[in-house]
């Protein structure tokens, strides 16, 4: 055992006091601070230092201790005494080395499930979206195209499966417009009511109201998402289309004049649809009654006068006629009240129907031959009023005249749909009063 030789610090900040020059065998709190003002030379009473071996002995009336003072931990022969011991005699060394090991790979691997966890939203969530949009589209157009074959004629829905599965792969893409989308007719199906179950199509039912189309792409390749195990979805889309009514509608340049006021069909008598052409049998309706030509008008249906020639008029005709007619109950509509361009018309309505060579031949209707026009009071002035819709069928022409029948009022229902078979295209909304068209209904 060493003597402890004093070492007089008096400095509240730099030592302690009493320190021993040896290992610190001083049990006597060895890293207590000195307050400011106290004197650690023994002559003062500072510290008392007994014999060779006795150990240090501190009178702490002198030593003050501060509010850093913490009671010494008994060392022992632990690496910490080692480590104190080697700072006392002014030599450091390192204590054992952590036993904490692989830590940083653990957390790397987190991280790199996380990133490519992160790179998968980012990118195969990105292009899943494209690709659902894609096939959005498609069954969009399908439903649309399927649901204005639902007239209520015979063989109905499976024309409207047949429209629908063909406009949706010929006329839309999908993976980033790459290749066709895929919508076969079995992919159509119907139903009496939007929420009902929906059946395949089949030519036993004709009251079909609604259209449900589904397409999904099978082949999409996901970059990060599979590494994970989470690429296992697939984009599906569906929509839904019925028949409405229209505040806005596409319709040929065309007006008929009222027999009488009374509404709804204005002195007309309707053909109905036991005597109409079904999807098997061939040729012209066998009724007698015929709208007479002398009834049937040129017509500017968004202008209140005529603003174009025979010509512009019969161009239209031959066409989808015009788009965006108001279908609002008094509505003002130019028209040739004297009727002085009724042998062109009548050569535009031949023109019409003879455009296609299978409408004279060919099986059951087609919506070219049905035409939804307005019904107007009888004028020879170049304005009048819209009173209603009526359903119009192009004949077979006859002695080089074409017959036109009336097939009913297009805005009245049967059973939810068009009692006339008449169905156009234009834009739905609760308070539309105009002619049936599809409408995307989900």
């Amino acid at each position: 055992m060493h003597r402890c030789r004093p070492v007089f610090v008096a400095d509240a900040v730099a030592g302690c006091c009493g320190h021993c020059c040896a290992a610190s065998v001083c049990q006597y709190h060895p890293r207590a601070r000195c307050a400011v003002g106290d004197s650690a030379d023994p002559s003062q009473g500072g510290a008392e230092f007994a014999p060779h071996g006795a150990g240090c002995r501190p009178r702490l009336a002198w030593c003050g201790q501060t509010q850093r003072h913490r009671k010494p931990a008994r060392l022992g022969n632990s690496p910490q005494r080692a480590v104190r011991a080697s700072r006392d005699s002014g030599e450091m060394t390192h204590g054992p080395r952590s036993t904490q090991r692989g830590v940083f790979t653990v957390i790397t691997a987190l991280a790199v499930v996380l990133l490519v966890v992160i790179l998968g939203f980012v990118v195969d969530g990105s292009r899943l979206m494209v690709v659902q949009g894609e096939l959005q589209n498609a069954t969009d157009a399908c439903a649309l195209s399927a649901a204005a074959e639902l007239n209520g004629l015979p063989g109905a829905s499976l024309r409207a499966a047949a429209s629908g599965s063909r406009v949706a792969s010929n006329l839309n893409k999908q993976n980033f417009q790459s290749i066709a989308a895929a919508v076969s007719p079995s992919d159509v199906r119907f139903s009496t009511s939007l929420n009902g179950v929906y059946f395949a199509a089949s030519s036993a039912s004709t009251n079909y109201r609604f259209v449900e189309c589904t397409a999904m792409h099978t082949g999409l390749i996901n970059l990060f998402m599979d590494l994970v195990g989470l690429g296992d979805s697939l984009p599906v889309a569906t929509s839904r289309a019925g028949l409405q009514k229209t505040s806005k509608v596409c319709a040929p340049p065309l007006a008929l004049l009222v027999r009488n006021a009374t509404s709804p069909d204005f002195g007309y008598t309707a053909v109905p649809n036991s005597l109409a052409n079904s999807a098997t049998v061939p040729g012209p309706l066998v009724v007698s009654a015929d709208v007479d030509l002398a009834n049937l008008r040129y017509a500017d249906l968004v202008n209140s006068t005529l603003t174009g020639d025979e010509a512009h008029y019969a161009d239209l005709l031959s066409k989808s006629g015009v788009c965006g007619v108001l279908t609002g109950a008094a509505q003002i509509v130019g028209i040739d009240g004297p009727n002085t361009m009724a042998a062109k018309l009548s050569t535009a309505l031949k023109d019409r129907y003879e455009s296609d060579p299978t409408y004279g031949t060919g099986p059951g209707l087609s919506n070219r031959r049905l035409m939804a026009v307005p019904f107007v009071n009888a004028s020879s002035n170049t304005s009048t009023t819209v009173l209603g819709w009526a359903c119009l069928e192009l004949g077979p022409v006859v002695s080089g005249v074409v017959k036109v029948y009336y097939r009913g009022d297009a805005r009245k229902l049967t059973s939810f749909l068009p009692s006339s078979n008449c169905v156009t295209l234009g834009v739905g909304g609760s308070a539309a009063e105009g002619p049936y068209a599809p409408t995307l209904a989900r």
